[in-house]
């Protein structure tokens, strides 16, 4: 269980709280460790009863050959249906207000929920570029997971891959669930590692027009296109795929 501590902190014109919570190792052999961390986050009320909270990820004191992207706050979930549609006031793919599942929406809507946002709170809001996405992922980390170098169903929601049995396919492990099922990493950022997967800003330039890039996996994929550094792609205007996303703002 989250628990919100009143301290503030000032980055720029930004009045950030600290939350702490409860993150996990787990070793080569599968035994899982719980450790308490501590992070920064920001809400962004939507209204009066929905909260996007976005958290603190920082290279600032970790050590990382990527130093353009220092700072950032990037959320804390995936985006939910009730996100979604408190922000583009319509339902998307089947969309029920009564579950905090995350949305599911192609690369355009995507797009469109962050103008939306930007200009309903007048600071801008984007998808992360693959390598903020990676960073968040890792918090500082240097395994496959963010969690280590092995995954488990106590950890993610991904698929059972078989292969190693010579049967050659996967099974589902759940449908897709909730956000916030799952343990942060040491960020206290949430789901970053399967059930669904996630949209990234697209390469500059773009070398392969009608695709765009995704991280993540989702509950159907093996662990190891689950991992931290896993690349994929769908296409960018294709609807009923099991990708969503995540909102980053600078600071």
């Amino acid at each position: 269980m989250n628990l919100m501590l009143v301290v503030r902190y000032d980055i720029g014109k930004l009045m950030l709280q600290s939350f702490e919570f409860t993150t996990a190792r787990i070793s080569d052999t599968g035994q899982i460790s719980y450790f308490e961390k501590q992070g920064k986050y920001l809400d962004v009320e939507l209204d009066t009863n929905t909260a996007l909270t976005l958290v603190l990820a920082s290279t600032e004191t970790l050590e990382s050959e990527d130093n353009t992207h220092s700072s950032f706050l990037i959320g804390k979930y995936p985006i939910t249906q009730k996100q979604w549609y408190k922000v583009m006031k319509r339902l998307q793919d089947g969309g029920n207000l009564g579950f905090k599942k995350p949305v599911m929406a192609n690369w355009m809507d995507a797009m469109e929920f962050c103008d939306r946002l930007s200009q309903k709170e007048g600071k801008e809001y984007r998808l992360p570029s693959e390598s903020e996405w990676e960073i968040a992922c890792r918090a500082g980390s240097k395994t496959i997971f963010s969690f280590g170098n092995i995954l488990t169903p106590d950890l993610a929601n991904f698929g059972k891959d078989h292969s190693i049995t010579g049967i050659g396919y996967k099974t589902t492990s759940q449908p897709i669930m909730n956000v916030g099922m799952f343990p942060p990493n040491d960020f206290g950022i949430h789901d970053l590692h399967g059930n669904i997967w996630e949209w990234c800003l697209e390469k500059q330039p773009n070398p392969y027009p009608g695709l765009r890039p995704i991280r993540g996996g989702a509950y159907y994929s093996p662990a190891e296109s689950c991992g931290c550094s896993y690349q994929g792609c769908f296409r960018y205007r294709h609807t009923g795929q099991v990708v969503g996303f995540r909102v980053v703002s600078s600071l």
